[in-house]
């Protein structure tokens, strides 16, 4: 199993997500709430494999913004989660 921490959530308007990061990893996760409140397992985000600092959310309607910053350049970058 893979141990996660430091969770975010982010919600959209029918959904709630929950946004971890690996402990002494560099991926996160993802979780899923159904609109029956029903939640998924956790599930690793593509393109994230090499986050090792702090990231956020940001909800405009049915869209998530995902932010990460990565050591190896210091960028901070943008993924569109959903």
């Amino acid at each position: 199993d893979v141990k996660l921490e430091a969770p975010i959530a982010a919600t959209t308007t029918d959904h709630l997500y929950l946004f971890a990061k690996e402990v002494g990893g560099n991926a996160l996760y993802l979780k899923v709430s159904s609109e029956t409140g029903t939640w998924s397992s956790w599930q690793p985000i593509a393109d994230t494999a090499v986050v090792d600092h702090a990231f956020a959310t940001n909800t405009t309607g049915y869209r998530i913004y995902l932010f990460v910053r990565r050591s190896a350049d210091q960028q901070i970058y943008m993924k569109y989660a959903f």
